[in-house]
């Protein structure tokens, strides 16, 4: 069952009032409460509602979901839905797992497997600055190939999945304490406005009181690699 997807961090938290998630492009897997939950990408920033009890979260590789799920992660994205809606056959032992508190084994489980394939090069070369275009080529699809099979595999199109990278590097770097525009600099923004520009899209508000109330449970997490 370890086999199943590509674990990439782990960790356990409780969720505080007031915090807000960025958002992303991995896929979750989280047990809250004895159940066993599955979310999407995300598209836009978005309040992160508070637990009562500690939550289990392993990050998974939107890939190694694509191809463990069988659907395509354009269905769940922006949506978090009981795993046994979508994969009933691995509802019940990845259920199990998190119930014994072996969740963690997800990721150590997986470290060595992770396989370049064709897709994961390019979202690395868009998330590294490559254009979209260019990321098409370098894979030897068209266009509209490459844009309908990534779309499949990540829950985004080429051009959401780079911005929300691009957004979430510049947002960790701020969170660590870097200057915003040194942060938006070192993301690959254009200058301190063009990172602004971006954060109210994706928040509705400025990088200064997004990180007042950020609390993604992607960025809290313990990597186990």
């Amino acid at each position: 069952m370890q086999d199943a997807f590509v674990g990439l961090t782990y960790a356990r938290f409780h969720v505080a009032p007031g915090r807000v998630s960025l958002p992303d492009t991995c896929c979750d897997l989280i047990f809250d409460n004895g159940v066993l939950l599955v979310a999407g990408p995300s598209s836009r920033a978005k309040p992160v509602p508070a637990t009562l009890s500690e939550v289990h979260l392993v990050q998974i590789d939107p890939f190694s979901a694509h191809a463990g799920l069988g659907i395509s992660i354009q269905e769940i994205t922006d949506r978090i839905m009981p795993l046994v809606d979508i994969a009933p056959a691995l509802a019940r032992p990845l259920t199990e797992i998190f119930g014994a508190g072996e969740a963690a084994s997800l990721i150590s489980a997986s470290s060595k497997r992770r396989r370049p394939g064709r897709l994961r090069y390019a979202a690395e070369f868009l998330v590294s600055g490559g254009g979209v275009r260019q990321a098409a080529e370098v894979v030897n699809l068209s266009m509209r190939q490459f844009e309908r099979r990534f779309v499949q595999a990540t829950g985004l199109s080429p051009r959401a999945y780079r911005r929300i990278s691009r957004f979430r590097l510049a947002m960790q770097t701020a969170a660590v304490g870097e200057k915003l525009s040194a942060a938006a600099q070192a993301a690959g923004f254009a200058d301190q406005s063009h990172f602004n520009r971006d954060t109210r899209h994706f928040a509705g508000q400025n990088p200064t009181e997004l990180l007042r109330h950020v609390a993604n449970v992607q960025d809290t997490k313990v990597t186990l690699r």
